[in-house]
């Protein structure tokens, strides 16, 4: 061999270090996503909305048999829409809240009582809206399950 040769393997085998470096370590996992503890604290809000139909007639007749007393017809009905919105407060163990409705309605109703010997007499009523306040006490018994 030349001395180029043996001159250009020696410097080669001097310079040849394995190729050092830094190795990265692996990603720790993701931690398992941990679920929010239940709550029933919030805000809510709804539409509502309804028909409604009547018509009963009652009789009154005396124990033991008799003529009538009197035949009463009640007619009634109408549409009722509104919103209600109310607030829960989860209360470590007991769930309090408020709930209010309002409604508009246009619930109509007669009322005739036929009486034997004095005639008839009648009676109408109207119903414009109707709406109402109310607390609210639950006891949640499960994540997914609160008995008011």
């Amino acid at each position: 061999m030349s001395r180029l040769a043996v001159a250009i393997l020696a410097a080669t085998a001097l310079l040849a270090t394995p190729a050092l470096s830094a190795d990265l370590a692996a990603e720790p996992a993701a931690a398992a996503p941990v679920a929010a503890p239940v709550s029933w604290d919030g805000f809510y809000a709804s539409v509502l909305g309804g028909i409604g139909a009547s018509n009963p007639t009652f009789s009154i007749d005396p124990t033991g048999g008799g003529p009538t007393l009197a035949t009463i017809d009640v007619t009634g009905n109408g549409f009722i829409g509104g919103v209600r919105a109310g607030y829960d407060f989860d209360a470590s163990g007991l769930v309090l809240g408020v709930l209010a409705d309002i409604s508009a309605t246009n619930i109509r109703g007669a009322l005739s009582a036929t009486i034997p010997g004095l005639g008839t007499i009648a009676a109408e009523s109207k119903l414009d809206w109707v709406g109402s306040v109310q607390g609210k006490l639950g006891l949640p018994v499960s994540d997914n399950l609160l008995i008011y």
